[in-house]
């Protein structure tokens, strides 16, 4: 077999990515698109981050949470796993940490089980308030902008990443003109959407029609930089504004799906402790408990 240097001006040259074991979890799902090529930065760190994040959110309920991190140490421990194995079991770890923490945040122990033993087998009135933020049912309008404003940043994250990638191939111009006018355009739209759902203050809410015309402006005047003329100029102007406000306010608005599935979780959850409690009996409790939420874990 012959070894030879690779051409690293190649694009083809193979990639070797190599992660510590937070990252290393979600190097599986990078590689299911593409793999990094050797000018990229690896996205593996940031993208871990946020897949951890939104994971947690999502699921929301510390008691799986505690599940899946005993899981994960179990196959660690017991079972000494290794290889791409290995890799899957510390991404079910960190996910079941972020479970947790949300999971505490929204107040989700199996659903609302605490609650629901205290008063149905305890002899209490009312069952303690366990969410350390909000419940994700009484305050659904609030956390869905937190989950269009965890989908901003996400996309602001991406942004950065293109311009520093602009910026190490010596183009510090198209790195300023590719991401910042599409940051003050989202901006400006987030605060004119945000307006429609919760009360802005007088004094921010003028921002939002500003931030979103200059960011209109400066997509227009600087997205068709690359053609001769000033009619191709403006012609690609108006077309990456075009592709902006229907690509990036699209993704955001997808965000969205953060707040159906965190709410799908407890719903479920507190709907198999109703029907768990209803028989009255601690001991037919037990066995619906455990196979309801094995379904819906």
């Amino acid at each position: 077999m012959q070894i030879s240097e690779p051409d690293y001006n190649d694009e083809n040259v193979p990639v070797l990515i190599e992660n510590g074991f937070f990252a290393s979890g979600v190097e599986s799902i990078t590689d299911m698109y593409s793999s990094p090529s050797n000018k990229d930065i690896d996205p593996n760190p940031i993208m871990a981050v946020f897949y951890y994040i939104f994971f947690g959110f999502m699921l929301s309920d510390a008691g799986y949470g505690i599940l899946m991190i005993i899981f994960a140490l179990v196959a660690k421990a017991k079972f000494k796993v290794k290889g791409n194995t290995l890799k899957f079991a510390n991404m079910v770890f960190f996910c079941g940490i972020s479970t947790v923490f949300w999971g505490a945040m929204f107040g989700g122990w199996f659903g609302n089980a605490i609650p629901a033993v205290a008063t149905n087998f305890l002899g209490y009135e009312t069952g303690p308030e366990l969410a350390i933020w909000m419940d994700p049912v009484s305050n659904s309008m609030s956390l869905l902008l937190y989950c269009l404003g965890f989908g901003i940043i996400q996309l602001f994250a991406g942004l950065l990443i293109r311009g520093y990638t602009l910026i190490k191939e010596k183009q510090i111009f198209a790195a300023v003109c590719d991401t910042v006018p599409v940051m003050i355009f989202v901006v400006g739209f987030a605060i004119m959407g945000a307006g429609l759902i919760i009360e802005i203050p007088g004094t921010i809410k003028p921002w939002g029609t500003r931030l979103l015309l200059v960011g209109s402006v400066l997509i227009v005047l600087t997205a068709g930089r690359s053609s001769k003329n000033i009619i191709g100029k403006l012609g690609g102007g108006f077309y990456a504004l075009y592709n902006t406000a229907t690509g990036y306010l699209g993704d955001i608005l997808s965000y969205s799906r953060l707040l159906a599935l965190g709410l799908v979780t407890g719903v479920i959850a507190n709907a198999v402790n109703l029907l768990a409690t209803m028989p009255g009996n601690i001991i037919l409790f037990i066995p619906l408990f455990i196979i309801g939420h094995t379904i819906n874990f």
